[in-house]
């Protein structure tokens, strides 16, 4: 049954049930159906107590609209970027066309505010999993690693990235149907291939003169030039996570 969010009884009794959880030490929320709850109630009621708690919340907002999904986080959550996910979903594929990330979801927009997925309980994944998982690891956004072995170490190599390199304004660099280049301020060069080739780009960076290694193992390191430009090589069906050597 709904509960009816107009009644102060209805209020109070799931504050109290907030301060509970929030005093059994949780480090975040995630809100369930959060669209079928009405958004003056997260504004008003909800969300300004958790940010003062510092809590990070997301809001499961299961919609491809992008104004509609934003229209949740003026309410002060972060949302489930489905905006991003279907890209994802279409494009990461053979035949898909990787330059239509470029900007794409809550992410390309609001950063901070997008909680980005490859798949979850309840959607599934893309052909080219693990190539959309090295995307959102390098793309802005809070992503979650869903279903994978924590033993992985292709994936677990993708989360140091995410916490260590990937921050900064996101510029994009390169776009094609197959293959998608951008950095990251001045902290990272992601690039992402899905032909069955090697293929090379030139590109413009922030570092001038300067080695770029690998973060990701795949290539060798290369040096930019006295304008900022290298040659990026990204493997068959790879990926690159350059950055200036730690």
């Amino acid at each position: 049954d709904d509960l009816k969010h107009e009644s102060p009884y209805v209020r109070g009794e799931l504050w109290r049930f907030l301060v509970k959880t929030n005093n059994m030490g949780f480090d975040g929320y995630r809100w369930d159906a959060a669209k079928h709850v009405p958004r003056w109630y997260w504004s008003e009621h909800v969300l300004p107590n958790v940010r003062r708690w510092g809590k990070y919340s997301f809001g499961e907002v299961y919609s491809g609209n992008l104004d509609y999904l934003v229209s949740y986080v003026a309410t002060g959550m972060a949302v489930t970027d489905y905006a991003l996910y279907f890209s994802i979903r279409d494009n990461f594929r053979f035949g898909g066309n990787l330059a239509a990330l470029d900007g794409a979801g809550v992410a390309g927009r609001d950063g901070p505010n997008a909680l980005t997925f490859v798949q979850n309980h309840d959607v599934g994944p893309p052909q080219n999993r693990l190539l959309a998982y090295a995307f959102i690891a390098a793309y802005p956004g809070y992503p979650s690693f869903f279903n994978v072995d924590l033993m992985d170490t292709a994936i677990n190599n993708l989360v140091w990235i995410q916490n260590t390199l990937a921050a900064g304004p996101y510029v994009n660099r390169f776009k094609d149907a197959d293959t998608i280049i951008f950095t990251r301020g001045d902290r990272l060069l992601a690039g992402i291939n899905q032909r069955g080739e090697w293929v090379k780009h030139t590109v413009q960076t922030p570092w001038v003169n300067t080695q770029l290694h690998d973060y990701s193992g795949h290539v060798e390191d290369e040096r930019t030039n006295d304008t900022g430009v290298i040659e990026v090589w990204i493997p068959p069906q790879g990926y690159v996570m350059m950055a200036p050597l730690r």
